[in-house]
Parts: C-alpha cells; sequence; structure tokens
C-alpha cells in the first residue's frame, strides 16, 4: 500500500499547536472499493541525540488478513527528527510487499552535513512472473553521502515539517524542497491545485472539513510510492493533517486513503 508525501511550504509563522506527542492518525485503505489495507501515522515519544532533544515519527502500512494470505504487506518507515533545527538525523524504512523485502537506515550528521547508509535487500526476489527465485539471499552494502543542503527533510519528517507552519493558500502556486530518500538526495516539487470541502466520518462522527488539495511530485518506494498522479486533501487549519490521499498504484489500479481516527 503506498500513502502519503505532499505538502507546501510558504511562510514561517510557528504553530505550536499542530501536533503533540502522542499522536495517532489512523488511515483506511480501499482498492476497487473493497478495504485491503491499514496505516497508521504517530508522533511516538521523545529522545535525545547528541544532547538535543528529538521527536520520533513512525508511519506503517499493512495488508488486510485475507490480502496478507496471497502478498504480505508491511512497509514501516521511522523518522528522528531535531526540534530545534528541523532537520532529521536518522531515517530508516523497512519494506516488505509480497517476496520484496528491503531495509535501509540513514544517520544524518548536521554538523558536517553528511550521511552515512546501510542496506539490507533479498536479491533477486521474483522473477517475471511473480514467483518467488530459487537461492534469493539478503544482500548487504553500505555508503557515505557528502555535502547535505542546510535545509532537506526525509520523506516522513517532510510531513511533520509542513505541519508545524501555518501558511497563506496561493491556489495555483507551486514549491520544492530538497528530500534525502531511498539513499539519495532528490527534490519533491509540491503544486496548490485548489481548496474544496471534503465530507468524511472520522472518530465515527460525520464532519465536513475545509482542505487544501496539492498535488507532490516524487519517486520513492514503500507507502509512499505511485506509479502516476498522488492527489492529498490537508486539512485548511492550525492542525494540516493529511484527511484523504489518492493514488495510482504499480499493478494495482486506483488506491484512496482515508483519515478514520484521530487520537
Amino acid at each position: 500500500m503506498k500513502l502519503f508525501k505532499f505538502l507546501f511550504f510558504i511562510s514561517l509563522s510557528l504553530n505550536a499547536q499542530a501536533f503533540t506527542v502522542g499522536e495517532v492518525l489512523k488511515y483506511e485503505i480501499n482498492l476497487w472499493k473493497m478495504t485491503v489495507g491499514y496505516s497508521t501515522m504517530s508522533v511516538s515519544g521523545k529522545t535525545v541525540v547528541n544532547g538535543e532533544e528529538c521527536l520520533v515519527f513512525e508511519t506503517n502500512a499493512v495488508g488486510t488478513p485475507w490480502i496478507n494470505r496471497f502478498f504480505k504487506v508491511d512497509d514501516r518507515i521511522k523518522s528522528i527528527w531535531n526540534i530545534q533545527k528541523k532537520l532529521p538525523v536518522y531515517s530508516e524504512k523497512k519494506l516488505q510487499e509480497g517476496f520484496y523485502k528491503r531495509n535501509h537506515s540513514v544517520l544524518f550528521d548536521l554538523n558536517k552535513k553528511t550521511a552515512h547508509w546501510e542496506q539490507n535487500q533479498i536479491s533477486g526476489n521474483t522473477d517475471k512472473a511473480g514467483v518467488k527465485r530459487d537461492g534469493a539471499k539478503w544482500v548487504e552494502k553500505e555508503g557515505d553521502f557528502a555535502k547535505l543542503p542546510n535545509e532537506f527533510q526525509d520523506i516522513l519528517s517532510a510531513i511533520y515539517f509542513q505541519r508545524e507552519y501555518k501558511s497563506e493558500v496561493e491556489v495555483g502556486k507551486s514549491f520544492s524542497i530538497p528530500l534525502f530518500d531511498d539513499l539519495k538526495l532528490t527534490e519533491m516539487k509540491i503544486q496548490i491545485l485548489r481548496q474544496e470541502k471534503l465530507e468524511v466520518t472520522i472518530n465515527g462522527e460525520e464532519k465536513e472539513i475545509n482542505t487544501i488539495v496539492v498535488q507532490p511530485f516524487i519517486k520513492t518506494t514503500g507507502i509512499f510510492r505511485s506509479k502516476g498522479n498522488i492527489y492529498i486533501w490537508i486539512s485548511n487549519d492550525e492542525k494540516r493533517m493529511p484527511i484523504k490521499i489518492t493514488a495510482d498504484l504499480p499493478l494495482a489500479g486506483h488506491v484512496t486513503v482515508i483519515l478514520k481516527e484521530v487520537l
């Protein structure tokens, strides 16, 4: 299942009420009008890295029991984010989608502006028919990345970065941000499309929410991956929560991810 990755960055008016430790957002993943999985995104705690306080962000996507019988999905992403510098200091992905398995982690040195990464991945997961190959095995490697930019995010911390700031919506405007994802530095572009009222049921209560619809452009793996257009409805309030996501998935079709619970 593939999810969020969005945002726009306009002004830097601090919004301290956007999220707190312990917040959990629960989503339902629908494909062909059927529920095929669930996802959560949470601020799971605080920690200290190099003497500086950090927040821990986590997200995961799992298939329903009947989906997992023939195609197990368990994608997990974690980001540790320096509160003062507003930059990630650690990021990891653990992906399992059918026979495909890949884990990697990145440790960012914000003073030296470098990163050290490690990865292990199943080699020869499948043949063209999707059947597991004989002799598939874990392959491990590691490396270093030099010259990180002054401002960057990872694929998960970027969501919380945009949530922490208020911004004036200007439909039609586009933005970009440096993104360290999949062991390389890339750029995420975001287009603000429109404002829209969205009818949803959250915590069992029907609501009409004012949203901003944005379209991100990015290539990635795991729960944020899409082969085509991705659209995200973000609440147009101090929370800036992702409410709904639609995307086209490789070999699967059109998926909708919708917020169902806020804890």
